[in-house]
């Protein structure tokens, strides 16, 4: 309920939030071009197979699956995954397992983003995760962000995005 609040509060004109099992997603197959999952796979280890095959069964043809997880290998993800046991599903986490999961003939790209993991801690550890934060604060982490895109490995990245295109032509009748 706390999260769907804030993704209401975040969400564009004319979207609508709905909460439900992402093992059985309540929408008929092929209707949206894009479904994201970001944060999320690494919180249900037992189902993230199923829930990544509900992505794409909601996916139309020619649309994209989006998969958006913590990269274990980053040294502050990996103590933040050692310190919070509802974390931990974050170290078994890689591009090749997600990439698997959303299947060779979606052609999946493996995209490392997102390198410092240090806007995201400031804004649970201060905000709990209400807003992110703005003026001064943000300002400052805005600028570290971007001193640590360059000070960062990529391979150390705090994030994995890994995107797969559905297999088909997109019909604009659908």
């Amino acid at each position: 309920p706390r999260a769907a609040g804030f993704a209401a509060c975040s969400s564009g004109a004319g979207a609508s939030i709905v909460t439900g099992d992402a093992r059985a997603l309540p929408y008929r197959g092929g209707i949206f071009d894009l479904v994201l999952a970001r944060d999320l796979l690494h919180h249900v280890a037992e189902h993230r197979a199923r829930v990544v095959e509900e992505m794409k069964r909601v996916c139309r043809p020619g649309g994209h699956v989006v998969v958006v997880e913590s990269n274990p290998l980053h040294p502050v993800v990996a103590a933040l995954a050692i310190a919070r046991p509802g974390e931990r599903g974050m170290l078994s986490m890689s591009p090749g397992w997600i990439a698997r999961a959303i299947g060779r003939d979606w052609h999946p790209e493996v995209i490392r983003e997102e390198p410092s993991t240090l806007a995201r801690i400031v804004w649970y550890r201060t905000w709990s995760g209400r807003i992110p934060p703005t003026g001064r604060t943000g300002r400052i982490v805005s600028a570290l962000e971007r001193m640590a895109r360059v000070a960062e490995p990529r391979g150390l990245w705090a994030y994995l995005v890994v995107r797969g295109r559905k297999p088909g032509l997109r019909h604009p009748a659908q």
